[in-house]
Parts: C-alpha cells; sequence; structure tokens
C-alpha cells in the first residue's frame, strides 16, 4: 500500500510559506505563479502558529513540498529546528530559509542541518523563484548574498580557531563591543587599566582587527547572544544590521 505521506508524481507539491508579514507571503505566491511553477497549492501560516502545524502536516493527505521559513530569531520557536522537524516527518519536503539578518550563528545551524536552499529577504524575485526551482528539484543554491554570508562565516571561523581567544580576552572583547571605556572595565573585572589595554592588543591581533569600531562591529555580527547572556545587553536588529552602537547607554544592570 502506498504512504498517503509520499508526494505523488501525478500531484504537484504543496507550497507552505511560514513568515509573520502577509506581504511578503504575497509576493512569493506571485512568483510563483508567474514564474510558471507548478504548484498545486500555496498556503501561508505566522511563525506563532508554525509549532502547531507539526501534527497537521503529520495527518495531511498531501504534505507540502516546499517550506519557506522566516529565518528571523523567533520567541516561539528555533526557525532551523523546525524546519528539522517537518522534513523528519516528511522526507520528501525541502525548506527554504529567509535570512533577514546574516548571523554567524544561525548560518552555521542551518548548514549543520543539511538546509541546502538558503536566501536573503531583499533579494530579488528572480533569486526567489530560483530557491523555488532548487528545492522543487532538491539542489543546493544559496543567493549571492548569503554565499558571501557564509564566507564571512568561515573567515571568522578562522580567525577563533587559529588562535583562540582565552575567556579573559573574551569578557574583554564583548565589554569593548558594547562601548564600555578600559577603566571601566579594568575596574568590573578587577585589572588595571594597562592589562586592559595588553588584552585589547592580544584580541585585535588575534582576530585581524584594526580598532574599537571593528570590535563593535565584529561583536554585534557575530556575538549578539554572548553580549545578551554575559552582560544582559539585547542589541537591536538596526545595530545587527550596520554594527552602530551608543557607548553612552550601559547595558541593563551595567555600571
Amino acid at each position: 500500500m502506498k504512504d498517503p505521506h509520499t508526494p505523488s508524481k501525478d500531484r504537484p507539491p504543496l507550497l507552505l510559506i511560514i513568515d509573520r508579514s502577509p506581504v511578503f507571503a504575497e509576493g512569493l505566491k506571485g512568483v510563483a505563479s508567474a514564474s510558471g511553477i507548478t504548484l498545486n497549492a500555496i498556503f501561508t501560516a505566522l511563525p506563532v502558529d508554525a509549532p502547531r502545524l507539526l501534527h497537521s502536516l503529520a495527518t495531511h493527505v498531501q504534505p507540502p513540498g516546499v517550506v519557506v521559513m522566516d529565518g528571523r530569531i523567533h520567541p516561539e520557536f528555533d526557525c532551523v529546528d523546525m524546519l528539522v522537524r517537518i522534513r523528519e516527518t516528511h522526507p520528501q519536503c525541502e525548506g527554504i530559509l529567509v535570512l533577514k539578518v546574516l548571523d554567524h550563528f544561525l548560518l552555521r545551524k542551518a548548514i549543520a542541518a543539511s538546509i541546502s536552499v538558503m536566501v536573503h529577504r531583499e533579494d530579488s524575485l528572480d533569486v526567489f523563484r530560483h530557491a523555488i526551482d532548487a528545492a522543487l528539484s532538491r539542489s543546493t543554491y544559496f543567493s549571492n548574498s548569503v554565499a558571501r554570508g557564509i564566507e564571512n562565516s568561515i573567515t571568522r571561523d578562522r580567525w577563533i580557531h587559529r588562535e583562540a581567544l582565552s575567556s579573559r580576552e573574551l569578557d574583554v572583547l564583548i565589554r569593548i563591543g558594547i562601548g564600555r571605556p578600559g577603566n571601566a572595565i579594568a575596574c568590573e573585572l578587577g585589572l588595571s587599566p594597562k592589562t586592559i589595554g595588553t588584552y585589547r592588543m592580544r584580541i585585535l591581533q588575534k582576530l585581524g582587527l584594526q580598532n574599537n569600531a571593528d570590535i563593535c562591529f565584529f561583536c554585534l555580527r557575530h556575538f549578539p547572544d554572548l553580549l545578551a547572556n554575559h552582560l544582559g545587553y539585547h542589541p537591536g536588529i538596526r545595530e545587527i544590521e550596520t554594527g552602530i552602537v551608543h557607548p553612552a547607554t550601559p547595558p541593563a544592570g551595567g555600571m
């Protein structure tokens, strides 16, 4: 007897869009229909509803062939884990991760999870059409912007693994990253300002950076979770994207 969860060759696949923006979802529908991509149906869901979809997808007569997932950090669920869980239930389903911020840790997690189609939210309509084509043919497709993000992440990994930062250097790094002055860092860590200066020079050498502005951008781009976990500082999306920080504004619980 044929497994009802196996997509039929006679039926075009379903496209499921999990995204918070109805405008974005409607745009994807237009891309799919205008490009001649053959799809049986297109349906959408808000990220908050995604976890509840798992049960209904497990019992659906025809599961989705492609899931387009909002790649931002969601308070309700982990977007990469959600794609993995959907694929575990429906091995024939392919996922497209749509990234707003090319976060190092999110990119690494997506690659480790074998998500082979990733695009940036600001990519062109043609890029999204190619992404859907790639997912339907179960091939790999990274847009140019995502490929550059992956390349930067690999470079960053080489920096870290070439000469790893010590735990104390990491403490100093993330404090410089939110704009703490050297004297304040020295007072907080119980060290002399001269010692903090020595740590700063080691950090610059190990990471191939030039100045404090580079450190701020590096931390906001690659370590937003460390800023939050260590210091209670939560950078906004704009700060992460631009590397702009406000040194005069201390983190919660700061000095």
